[in-house]
């Protein structure tokens, strides 16, 4: 039996101490393996070690004591026996060793701003180019936790959450003539998913199964739904077309479409209301005719997602993702064309051919969500589970090599993603600040944008909130120029932000400008506007039309008001993993998080503290002071930071 230390010592010997390690992204890395050789490397300063990966997933670590004392407690709770990796904190504390090196494609969103290490190692990928970038960089060991079959399925395993890469990297590997070492370690969390996933035992030249090597798998923490975020989802639902196929990501936003389409399905009545509360037909009648829907999902929707994330899965329930498709051409185009009866004829005269009895609801390459999420997975039945498809990104974000079929699966395909920042001409930057500080990745985003172009009945469609941060507390999203693009000009196509839809996709650059600045918080449009007409991109007879004066956060929580009332747009309306007192005491800690990056309203805040009467803290605190271990006060500390805590948390409740 492969043990951890005798796998290790194979492993430097096959490599002559430089080792190369491949880590799957997001769920599917071998950290107990990765935590092992880490350490032994740490130890012995001539083992030279890479770590290549991408979204390396820890627990949030709090910085300061009240921060400690909010995540101690949940992390506990909610990710139980995890194991983070030793490299990830080692990384975050800026003291990774001189012979060790991590390099990643893609980052969690803003969590290495400032870190050197991170910073200086990060490789700017298309997704669909990392197997080949990963091979180049000299890989010669992958890790990845898998998934045992069992019945039917003894002697395969499963790569389970990621079929991303794994295989076209040992591929790529192999085709160059160079050895690479392919290591999986068992976790029966993992649901045994099928498609590409789905390999022989032999795959593996080392496999690691004993309970110690068991893990509660990795689960983000669900976030809640701002308003904002809600109102891009409702422009975004209405571009979504019955009968076609839909991408969307992970997080609040991916959240927030699904909510809405399950309102869209199962309480149109309501959705349409909301839809005429906010005058969306009178402003994008014309649009939504041509490229959208606003009924009930009839055919249902097909799933094409690099990523799969739990809402897919409500999706499913619900019956909004029940659009099967299938290998077969013939089949599918007939399927395509409402041809029932002859596709049935075909199907009963063609049984035995490939990609004809078997179809698939969801094509993936990843997948990351909760808990119920994977519980829902593996409880799933096996014919069910067969239809949720995990694929190499390579067939999932991109056309090439096997176009005729998915052109037929795809139909009126919407590619959702997520950008930061607009350009009034149409450019905008999603993974990079214009300092060069990476926030994130380009991930996929660029061959779903890329795609949509490619497909004649398809739209990309990049969301992004209005106002950010990036240039100041409270500065437009949308600006005049940037020195990062990430989707270049002339791929434009739908941007979507709380305040409605810009449709760019074929026009002018003056035409380019007024839909921008349409979709614009109301405070910066003038600013906008005065650019544009120095810059001979808008008339100067311009005036901004009425109906989008109006462009206020104050406006869209007054009128979606109204619908909270009916049970809608609420903040957590897939789950929540925080209980009531932690999501009261997480909105004053945003509160206080605020004040500091404001300056001078911090030492309102603490100066107000400092006055609190100990009576009214334990009188109407309590239960927050006794979440957070503020009970028995044994340090100035302590009592300042409880009293900050109270005073945070009045003040945020109002």
């Amino acid at each position: 039996m492969n043990t951890m230390n005798s796998i290790i010592d194979d492993v430097l010997i096959k490599t002559e101490r430089k080792v190369v390690l491949a880590l799957p992204l997001a769920l599917g890395k071998a950290l107990h393996f990765a935590n092992a050789l880490y350490q032994r490397a740490c130890e012995d300063q001539s083992i030279d070690l890479t770590i290549v990966s991408a979204l390396t997933l820890s627990r949030p670590i709090g910085k300061s004591l009240i921060e400690k004392r909010f995540f101690d407690p949940f992390n506990e709770r909610h990710f139980g026996n995890f194991p983070d990796p030793f490299y990830e904190r080692d990384r975050l504390k800026g003291c990774l060793p001189n012979n060790i090196r991590v390099c990643e494609f893609y980052y969690p969103p803003g969590k290495y701003l400032g870190n050197e290490h991170a910073q200086r190692n990060y490789i700017s990928s298309n997704y669909t180019h990392a197997a080949r970038d990963i091979v180049d960089r000299g890989v010669n060991v992958i890790a990845q936790i898998i998934a045992p079959g069992e019945g039917e399925q003894d002697g395969f395993m499963s790569l389970s959450c990621n079929s991303d890469l794994t295989l076209d990297v040992v591929k790529g590997a192999r085709q160059k003539g160079r050895e690479i070492i392919v290591i999986g370690q068992v976790n029966r969390e993992l649901p045994f998913m099928f498609g590409d996933a789905r390999v022989k035992k032999d795959f593996f030249d080392y496999i690691l199964d004993a309970p110690e090597y068991e893990h509660r798998l990795f689960a983000p923490p669900k976030l809640s739904i701002s308003e904002q975020d809600y109102m891009i989802a409702l422009y975004v639902s209405t571009l979504i077309k019955d009968g076609g196929e839909l991408q969307i990501g992970i997080g609040s936003l991916g959240d927030a479409i699904v909510s809405i389409l399950l309102t869209r399905h199962q309480n149109n009545a309501d959705y349409l209301e909301i839809l005429k509360d906010f005058q969306v037909f009178e402003k994008y009648r014309e649009l939504i005719s041509e490229w959208g829907d606003t009924a009930i999902f009839k055919e249902g929707l097909f799933g094409a997602s690099e990523m799969m994330v739990d809402g897919f899965i409500q999706l499913i329930e619900a019956g909004i993702v029940k659009r099967e498709v299938f290998d077969n051409p013939i089949f599918q185009k007939l399927l395509n064309d409402h041809k029932s009866q002859l596709s049935q004829d075909y199907l009963a005269n063609h049984q035995s051919e490939s990609g004809v009895t078997q179809g698939a609801l969801v094509h993936a390459a990843f997948f990351l969500g909760a808990h119920s999420f994977y519980q829902k997975l593996r409880e799933m039945p096996e014919e069910q589970r067969k239809k949720i498809r995990m694929r190499s990104v390579l067939r999932v974000n991109e056309l090439f090599g096997h176009e005729e079929i998915d052109r037929l699966h795809r139909q009126h395909g919407r590619f959702i993603n997520t950008c930061m920042m607009t350009t009034l001409t149409g450019g905008s930057c999603s993974d990079i600040l214009e300092d060069g500080q990476v926030i994130s990745g380009v991930g996929g985003q660029y061959n779903f944008v890329a795609q949509a172009h490619a497909l004649h009945d398809a739209r990309s469609i990049l969301m992004m909130r209005a106002t950010g941060s990036h240039r100041g507390p409270d500065s437009s999203n949308i600006l005049s120029d940037y020195g990062h693009i990430t989707i270049p000009k002339h791929l434009r196509d739908i941007v979507v932000t709380e305040y409605g839809i810009a449709n760019l996709r074929g026009k002018t650059d003056e035409e380019i400008v007024i839909e921008l600045i349409q979709i614009t918080d109301s405070r910066f449009q003038q600013e906008l506007i005065d650019w544009a007409k120095k810059h001979q991109k808008l008339s100067k007879n311009f005036e901004l039309d009425e109906r989008y004066r109006h462009n206020t956060v104050a406006n869209l929580k007054l009128k979606i008001s109204k619908f909270k009332k009916l049970g809608l747009f609420q903040p957590f309306p897939l789950g929540c993993d925080f209980t009531p007192v932690e999501l009261k005491i997480g909105k004053a800690l945003k509160y206080i998080k605020r004040a500091k990056n404001h300056g001078a309203p911090i030492l309102v805040l603490l100066l107000k503290a400092i006055f609190l009467t100990s009576n009214k803290m334990r009188m109407t605190y309590r239960t927050e002071l006794e979440r957070m271990n503020f009970v028995r006060i044994s340090s100035f500390e302590e009592w300042l930071m409880s009293r900050l805590l109270v005073q945070a948390l009045e003040a945020s409740q109002n």
